[in-house]
């Protein structure tokens, strides 16, 4: 299934290392690219306050006019800025095939009529239950009001399968006013750093040099 940009996911990566649950705020990918850039945001290594901050940060973007248009190197550049922290602690890249089941959970910068039937099928009905039961989830759908509804996928939901973890896992165009400007909490200097990158790219579909799915550009 296709992962679209700047919306959430419950997913299984069959390449693993310390996160088995992932829940992925996705920069950039997609069955047409060989990796897919994301935000695990219920990564084991955020704290609470880690995981509240990328909340708030995701659900003041969804309330910018045309936030579901940002560009993967868009959104990148906004976290690295504003939060480098913590997405030091989440960012990853994974290979695009080893990711084996997907269920969207928040429509995160999108809003459900930008999604076809199409795009919602082949959903993991069991992925998508096990994240309702988390406390994270809840509240990030309870504050953006962007969760997805059960009831309004129960169609295209697939048939759930077990899921259990490998024991040898080898590793774990924008438009309008400037984003940045709209964050609260971003710093003047911050802004004029990073306003330049949200301008468009000269090829927006080329995929952006960014860490390796162990974080080792950030040291981690």
């Amino acid at each position: 299934m296709r992962l679209v940009t700047g919306s959430i996911y419950s997913i299984r990566y069959q390449g693993w290392k310390t996160n088995y649950k992932i829940y992925a705020f996705v920069m950039f990918g997609g069955n047409a690219f060989t990796k897919t850039h994301l935000l695990n945001i219920g990564a084991k290594q955020l704290s609470i306050i880690d995981r509240a901050k990328m909340m708030r940060v995701i659900v003041n973007l969804s309330k910018i006019p045309n936030s579901s248009k940002y560009t993967g190197r868009v959104l990148y550049t906004i976290f690295k800025a504003y939060m480098p922290r913590e997405m030091a602690k989440c960012y990853r890249t994974f290979h695009t095939n080893l990711i084996t089941q997907a269920a969207i959970i928040n429509y995160g910068l999108n809003k459900e009529e930008d999604f076809s039937e199409f795009e919602l099928s082949g959903q993991s009905k069991l992925l998508y239950a096990e994240a309702q039961r988390d406390f994270q989830v809840k509240a990030i759908n309870w504050y953006s009001k962007r969760g997805v509804n059960l009831n309004a996928l129960k169609d295209t939901l697939s048939t759930p399968t077990v899921d259990t973890p490998s024991t040898n896992a080898s590793s774990d165009k924008t438009t309008g006013s400037n984003p940045v400007n709209k964050i609260s909490g971003i710093k003047p200097g911050t802004r004029s750093a990073i306003r330049g990158a949200v301008e468009p790219k000269e090829d927006e579909n080329k995929e952006p040099e960014t860490p390796s799915d162990d974080g080792s550009e950030f040291g981690y």
